[in-house]
């Protein structure tokens, strides 16, 4: 298929790239997007109303970012999903080796 914007694609266009073939996949998975990203920016709200927050390194935030999306698509999808539970670890650790590298 020709790189086109998205609003040029038809929905028999995406199937045919197998765009859609994934996102059911990942809906299995996840959840439906609209509450995945209800809930992802729901927690996401509530990080940013503390006073540290501000206070965080980048990596930090978008570590927390990260992990609050993983979170939501666990609540929302298959809570047996264990690459969600890894992603989670793997940000958190992420967050500790460059805590490590500050001193």
């Amino acid at each position: 298929m020709d790189v086109k914007r998205l609003n040029d694609v038809t929905p028999e266009e995406w199937t045919k790239a197998g765009i859609r073939a994934v996102l059911n996949e990942r809906e299995k998975n996840y959840g439906d997007y609209g509450d995945v990203s209800d809930t992802s920016q729901r927690i996401k709200n509530v990080l940013r109303q503390n006073p540290n927050w501000d206070e965080l390194y980048q990596f930090q935030r978008e570590s927390l970012d990260m992990i609050a999306n993983k979170i939501a698509r666990i609540v929302n999808g298959d809570k047996d999903y264990v690459d969600s539970w890894v992603d989670i670890s793997g940000y958190a650790q992420l967050v500790v080796d460059r805590i490590k590298d500050l001193d």
